[in-house]
């Protein structure tokens, strides 16, 4: 099987799409934002070492305005995700996913952009990793590392250098509130990320570690 992921300006949706060898549609699905557009924003893993291959796309969740995972069963994926406000993709059934997460939005993103973004996925036996880019309209690229366990639950936010460095130059610049990395930590972990699964209700899970 192929996995191809399929842009869409008008109205921002994107299609990922599983192909057999001879390029025939097996499955798809549809999510409103942007996902899997960028080099090391979809993988492909067997993450619980069950036999099974899941497919993980990061980007952004237009609904939502946050930074998004999809998590798709090559098998079951099907429909479009399931949006509030408007957002729905007409003509589709919805949670055709395993799971969606949505990531916390930090002081800078909130005061300069409409939305953050997840740039990287990076599943492994010990959980999945997400790396976020805060500013989409920095040289810098400002970026936040989630770190989930298997189940997806939050164990750990670290702030990339360039993070650091961007967050210290727009405090000098007001631009900003002048709260600490540690105060900006604390913030991050209070949002915490939310969890949708189909059929059941969304669970935040944050807090302090």
């Amino acid at each position: 099987m192929i996995v191809v992921s399929s842009i869409h300006y008008i109205n921002e949706p994107t299609q990922i799409a599983l192909l057999d060898v001879h390029g025939r549609l097996f499955a798809e699905y549809w999510h409103a934002g942007h996902i899997a557009h960028r080099p090391g924003s979809l993988d492909i893993a067997d993450v619980d070492g069950d036999g099974r291959k899941e497919i993980y796309a990061v980007g952004v969740n237009n609904a939502r305005q946050r930074a998004t995972l999809v998590i798709l069963d090559p098998d079951t994926m099907s429909g479009a995700s399931n949006e509030p406000r408007g957002f729905q993709l007409r003509g589709f059934d919805t949670d055709g996913a395993l799971a969606r997460v949505f990531f916390p939005r930090s002081s800078m993103n909130l005061a300069e952009n409409q939305y953050n973004f997840a740039e990287g996925v990076f599943p492994g036996a010990d959980g999945i990793v997400v790396s976020t880019v805060e500013l989409y309209n920095s040289d810098d690229s400002p970026g936040i590392i989630h770190r989930l366990d298997l189940d997806l639950v939050l164990r750990d936010i670290s702030f990339g250098d360039t993070f650091r460095s961007t967050h210290a130059k727009l405090v000098r610049q007001g631009a900003i509130d002048p709260i600490t990395l540690e105060e900006e930590l604390q913030m991050l972990w209070q949002q915490g990320i939310e969890v949708l699964r189909p059929g059941s209700d969304s669970i935040a899970n944050g807090g302090c570690p």
